[in-house]
C-alpha cells in the first residue's frame, strides 16, 4: 500500500528533481484554475444567467491552455526554452483567461481579483524585476479593457445632479 505513491509520484511528476518541480508548479496552477472554473460555473447556473455556453467555453479553454503547457512541461519540451517553466506564458494565459473571467463574473466579478493576486504572487517569486513589472502592466492593461467592455458598465446610470429631471 506504501509503494504506490512512490511509483505513481514519479510517473506523474518525473524522475528529474528539477522537472518534478516544474511539474509540481504548473499542476498547482492547473489546480488553481480549474477550481476558479468551478466558481465561475457555479456562478452561472443555467437559471441565472444567460451567458452559460460562453462560461462553458471560458473554462474549457482556461482549463485546457494550462493542461497544455503542464504536458510541455511534464515531457520536457519546455527545456529547450530559456524559461523551461514556462512561467511568463502561464502568467499571461491565466491573466487573460481572469480578465475574460472578470467580464463573464456579472455580479459575482469581486472574486476574479483574488485570483489575480495569486497568479502575480506566485508568478513573481522566480522572475526578475524587468518581467515583474512587465506582467503586472500586462495584468492592468488587460483588466482595464476588461472593465470597458464590461456589461455592467453600459447599464444605463441615474443621474445624481440636482439640474436632471425627476420621474414621477
Amino acid at each position: 500500500m506504501h509503494t504506490t505513491p512512490r511509483r505513481l509520484f514519479p510517473c506523474i511528476l518525473s524522475r528529474d528533481p528539477y522537472r518534478r518541480v516544474r511539474v509540481g508548479m504548473a499542476l498547482l496552477a492547473l489546480l488553481l484554475m480549474s477550481s476558479s472554473a468551478l466558481v465561475m460555473l457555479f456562478l452561472h447556473h443555467p437559471s441565472a444567467n444567460h451567458h452559460l455556453d460562453a462560461v462553458r467555453w471560458w473554462a474549457a479553454l482556461s482549463v485546457g491552455g494550462l493542461a497544455v503547457i503542464t504536458l510541455l512541461i511534464r515531457t520536457g519540451w519546455s527545456e529547450r526554452l530559456r524559461d523551461p517553466s514556462l512561467t511568463l506564458v502561464q502568467m499571461a494565459w491565466t491573466i487573460t483567461s481572469g480578465a475574460v473571467a472578470y467580464v463573464l463574473a456579472g455580479e459575482g466579478r469581486g472574486v476574479v481579483p483574488s485570483v489575480l493576486a495569486m497568479i502575480l504572487f506566485f508568478g513573481a517569486l522566480g522572475l526578475p524585476p524587468r518581467q515583474v513589472v512587465g506582467i503586472g502592466l500586462y495584468a492592468m492593461a488587460a483588466f482595464s479593457v476588461s472593465v470597458v467592455v464590461s456589461p455592467r458598465f453600459y447599464a444605463p446610470r441615474r443621474s445624481t445632479s440636482w439640474m436632471a429631471p425627476t420621474q414621477p
